[in-house]
């Protein structure tokens, strides 16, 4: 790995798994995952490890780039995997899936140490950087919050918008806050407090609402200024693939009212942004990478 340097890692249809520098923009590495179209990407908290997960393996890469093939291979979901995270401490990984289950992997012995049984297809799961609270987020709506020091134990269910499909889940990096996604376009704030049981008292902040996608083969504008409500402020969207409309929205969720609207470019003066590097690998990816479907950056 380019040391000091930030590593864009992307993966998709193609089966190829592509490692690039983002400051250059060149594509230094490459791996095959021939069994199915890659899914999902996920660094492990040390760095060491890329896990790649597809249909309905989950396959752990060495960092170092003498090796080329997988050293770990975890089986037992009967179909895609929809979701990957490591525990913070390295030592474990769980996986969500279409198959409605939640399954928890020791990293030393590739063993299944956590089932969590679902009622419908599990589209991702978090855990909080405490270690011991996992999120997972379904098909039919529901976020639930369980307890792994207990075998099995859903400490809390929610649905914030009916049956709307959850998409995604995390817990912000302080621990301050659970965020989920949905279908319907809204994101749901949840406060999470240093008592120890935090989640049956989880407050939960009001829903915001991302732009809705522009439509196929139209351009959409800059953002044009007007109020965005409550208190979260879209800080600039990211291109990032070849479909037309889908980019990814950056939110500052304590930030004061500001500007809402549509765009597909990154703001007037990125100096001020810490992530700028990340922006300008819109460009690898919309030229080199037209397959992708996962991607994450991570500093080396």
């Amino acid at each position: 790995m380019p040391q000091g340097k930030v590593v864009l890692i992307t993966g998709g249809y193609d089966h190829t798994i592509r490692f690039w520098e983002v400051q250059s923009g060149s594509c230094y590495r490459t791996l095959q995952y021939p069994d199915s179209p890659i899914n999902l990407l996920r660094v492990s908290p040390d760095k060491r490890w890329l896990a790649v997960c597809g249909n309905p393996h989950c396959r752990l890469y060495s960092n170092d780039q003498a090796t080329s093939t997988h050293t770990h291979q975890f089986d037992g979901h009967s179909t895609n995997i929809t979701g990957v995270v490591f525990s913070p401490d390295g030592t474990a990984m769980y996986t969500s899936s279409e198959d409605s289950t939640v399954k928890g992997w020791d990293m030393r012995t590739n063993q299944s140490i956590v089932q969590l049984s679902c009622s419908q297809s599990v589209n991702a799961v978090a855990m909080r950087p405490s270690g011991w609270v996992l999120v997972s987020g379904d098909q039919g709506g529901h976020v639930r919050v369980w307890d792994l020091r207990k075998t099995n134990h859903c400490m809390r269910e929610m649905m914030p918008e009916g049956d709307s499909a959850i998409r995604s889940v995390a817990f912000a990096p302080d621990d301050s806050v659970l965020v989920a996604a949905n279908n319907a376009g809204s994101f749901y704030v949840w406060k999470v407090s240093e008592a120890p049981r935090v989640e049956d008292r989880a407050e939960q902040r009001p829903a915001f609402q991302a732009r809705p996608p522009a439509a196929e083969g139209q351009r959409a504008a800059r953002p044009n200024g007007a109020a965005q409500s409550q208190s979260a402020v879209r800080t600039r969207y990211l291109s990032g693939s070849a479909v037309p409309g889908t980019e990814l929205a950056v939110w500052q969720v304590n930030g004061q009212a500001g500007d809402r609207g549509t765009g597909t470019g990154v703001s007037e003066s990125d100096e001020d942004w810490e992530g700028s590097e990340e922006v300008r690998a819109r460009d690898v990816l919309r030229d080199a990478a037209r397959g992708t479907r996962w991607y994450q950056a991570v500093r080396y």
